[in-house]
């Protein structure tokens, strides 16, 4: 089984298990046996449980910092730069719903020294956002809320859809980053004369 895809067959199914029966609650033999390899070869692609949930999270973070990143590249309006990164970052969990789960609930079981790798990138993430803000606000067009209050509702507002949207429900993923954005610039922007 040690070819290309191992790897990532081995990650595919850790965020499988980890996702319906959480990271504490499923051991490596629980991954290792589904695929019906000997416990020893995850060691070969990973040094420890904890390295795989790493590598989990580490992906789903580098892939929301690139699209956020490009986004702000390619936009000048930093309003509607501020509006495409919001839909962008909700709409990740349509494609990526299960590694969103474990980044949002699964984060704090890194050791220190992973643990510290990922809030690094966090905090990346918190500084695209926070330089939209700042922008918006220099020129006037959003309301004078500090900057740490508006990006963390906006981080709860998104880090939590993923508990409560339904695929299949009455809203699709896409209808909700409209109403989610909507709703926090009708929160923040400041009044049309």
């Amino acid at each position: 089984m040690r070819h290309q895809g191992t790897r990532e067959l081995l990650i595919q199914k850790a965020i499988d298990l980890f996702y319906e029966s959480s990271y504490l609650k499923t051991p490596i033999r629980k991954i290792t046996e589904s695929l019906q390899v000997e416990n020893t070869i995850i060691y070969y692609y990973f040094k420890s449980k904890d390295e795989l949930l790493f590598s989990i999270i580490n992906g789903i973070t580098d892939e929301l910092i690139n699209t956020l990143e490009d986004i702000a590249e390619r936009l000048d309006d930093p309003l509607e730069r501020l509006r495409q990164m919001i839909y962008a970052h909700i709409v990740i969990l349509k494609k990526r719903k299960k590694e969103v789960k474990i980044f949002v609930e699964d984060t704090d079981k890194l050791p220190e020294e992973l643990l510290k790798k990922i809030k690094g990138k966090q905090s990346k993430i918190y500084e695209i956002y926070s330089h939209q803000f700042k922008r918006l606000l220099r020129t006037q067009r959003i309301k004078e809320y500090e900057i740490p209050v508006i990006i963390f509702s906006l981080f709860a507002m998104i880090n939590w859809t993923y508990r409560w949207f339904r695929e299949g429900g009455g809203l699709t993923i896409e209808d909700v980053a409209n109403r989610t954005i909507q709703i926090f610039f009708h929160g923040i922007l400041q009044e049309e004369e």
